[in-house]
C-alpha cells in the first residue's frame, strides 16, 4: 500500500509532499518529494543532526518529552527518505514533521499523521497437509511433517500437538521436545519427531514405557486450533490425522527395486519413479535430480503423489534423445528413518551397508517413440 499525503504549501511556491510507503517488498518509509533543486542539494551538506531536525517522526500519542523515532534520513532519487531503525508498528499512530528552516528556508514546518493498519484478528492459517500422508504407518515411525497455509509462531508447538490412542486417551510423552523447534525458513512446515528412546529397541524409555505406537492399533494426531500464527492469530480450525499402525520397518530403501517409467524424446512427458514403499516427503523434494549424458542437471518441476510412493519430474524443455540419470542422495529415508546408506537401528554385531556411496545413479534411456 502506498499513500501520498499532500502538505500545506510553503512560501515561495514550493509544494512538497510527504509520502508514506508500506509495501510488501521492503520496510515502510517516509519520503519528502517536490523540493526545488537547490533546496535538495543543500540537504546533502547538512550534518546528521541537522538532517534529523529537518525530517522528524514520533509516536503521536507519546508524552511531549518522548524522543523521536530513531532512523536514517538520506537523499535518494530526488527525495528525502526517512527509514526507521526499527519497523513502524501496526496499530500505532505516528506524526511526521518536515521543517524547511533547517535548510535555510523561512517557512513554517509542515505536519502529517500516518499509521499502519493493525493486523486482522480473524484467523487465516490452517493445516494444509500432514506427512506421511498414508493412513497406515509403521510402528517405528520417526516423524511427522505438519504444513500450514501461513507462517506460524515459535515457542508453542509441543503444547499444541497430542497423540490419542484408539480409546481416545492421550499417549504419554510420544514426541521428542526440542528446545529449538524445527521449522523451515518460511515457518510453514513443522517437523515433529517421535521420541527415539521409544523407537529403538533396548533403550530405557522403551523398556519402561513401551513403544509410542503399537502395531495393530489406531491412533489420532490432534493439532490444536489455538496454535498461533506469525500474527498471533489462532488457526481457523483444529486438524486431525487418524492412522493404523503396521509392523516396524527395519529395511533400508533399495533403488534397485524402484520402477522407472522413461519419457519419449522430443516430448515433455513426465519421468516417473515408483518406490516399493513410501519415502520421506521433505527429502524427496530435495535429494533427487535428473541429469543428461554430459552431467548437466535438467531444469523442471517435481511432484510427489501416491502417498509418497511415486516421484515425477516434468522438464522445462523437451527431452533430448540419449542416456540420462536420476541422481539420488543416499541420505534419502523411508518413514522409519532408514536411509539408503544405513538403517535407523544399527546392529553393531552385523555387517551393514553403510559403504553405499553418497550419490547413486539410476540410468534410463530417452528414445523416440512411434
Amino acid at each position: 500500500m502506498s499513500m501520498a499525503l499532500l502538505l500545506r504549501g510553503c512560501a515561495g511556491g514550493e509544494r512538497p509532499s510527504i509520502n508514506f510507503s508500506n509495501s510488501h517488498d521492503g520496510p515502510a518509509v517516509l519520503s519528502v518529494r517536490g523540493l526545488e533543486g537547490h533546496t535538495f542539494d543543500a540537504f546533502g551538506k547538512l550534518s546528521e543532526e541537522q538532517r534529523q531536525a529537518a525530517l522528524r517522526v514520533w509516536v503521536a500519542d507519546a508524552p511531549p518529552e518522548s524522543p523521536p523515532v530513531l532512523g536514517e534520513v538520506a537523499q535518494r532519487g530526488g527525495e528525502l527518505v526517512f527509514t526507521p531503525r526499527y519497523p513502524f508498528q501496526p496499530g500505532l499512530k505516528y506524526r511526521a514533521s518536515f521543517d524547511p528552516s533547517a535548510l535555510g528556508k523561512a517557512q513554517e514546518p509542515t505536519l502529517t499523521e500516518f499509521s499502519i493498519p493493525a493486523a486482522s484478528k480473524e484467523p487465516v492459517a490452517r493445516v494444509v497437509a500432514i506427512y506421511p500422508s498414508s493412513n497406515e504407518l509403521p510402528e517405528n515411525l520417526l516423524k511427522f511433517y505438519i504444513h500450514f497455509s501461513s507462517p506460524m509462531s515459535r515457542g508453542e508447538a509441543y503444547g499444541r500437538v497430542q497423540l490419542l490412542d484408539d480409546a481416545g486417551k492421550p499417549v504419554a510423552w510420544p514426541f521428542l521436545e526440542l528446545s529449538e523447534e524445527l521449522w523451515n525458513a518460511q515457518m510453514t512446515r513443522f517437523t515433529l519427531f517421535f521420541e527415539p528412546g521409544r523407537i529403538k529397541q533396548g533403550l530405557v524409555p522403551r523398556e519402561e514405557m513401551g513403544p509410542a505406537l503399537v502395531r495393530g492399533r489406531s491412533y489420532t494426531l490432534v493439532i490444536d486450533g489455538g496454535w498461533r500464527d506469525g500474527e498471533n492469530r489462532p488457526l481457523i480450525e483444529s486438524a486431525r490425522k487418524t492412522f493404523r499402525v503396521s509392523p516396524a520397518d527395519h529395511a533400508q530403501p533399495d533403488p534397485s527395486r524402484w520402477q522407472i517409467n522413461s519419457p519419449g524424446a522430443g516430448t515433455k512427458q513426465d519421468l516417473s519413479i515408483s518406490f516399493d514403499e513410501p519415502l520421506d516427503h521433505a527429502m524427496l523434494n530435495r535429494v533427487l535430480s535428473v541429469r543428461d549424458a554430459s552431467g548437466r542437471e535438467l531444469a523442471g518441476a517435481a511432484m510427489i503423489d501416491e502417498h509418497e510412493q511415486r516421484w515425477s519430474f516434468m522438464p522445462h524443455l523437451p527431452w533430448q534423445r540419449g542416456r540420462h540419470v536420476v541422481v539420488v542422495e543416499s541420505i534419502l529415508e523411508d518413514m522409519a528413518g532408514n536411509s539408503i546408506a544405513r538403517p535407523f537401528e544399527v546392529d553393531l554385531n552385523r555387517s551393514s551397508s553403510a559403504d553405499r556411496p553418497e550419490l547413486m545413479e539410476i540410468r534410463f534411456e530417452v528414445t523416440y517413440r512411434k
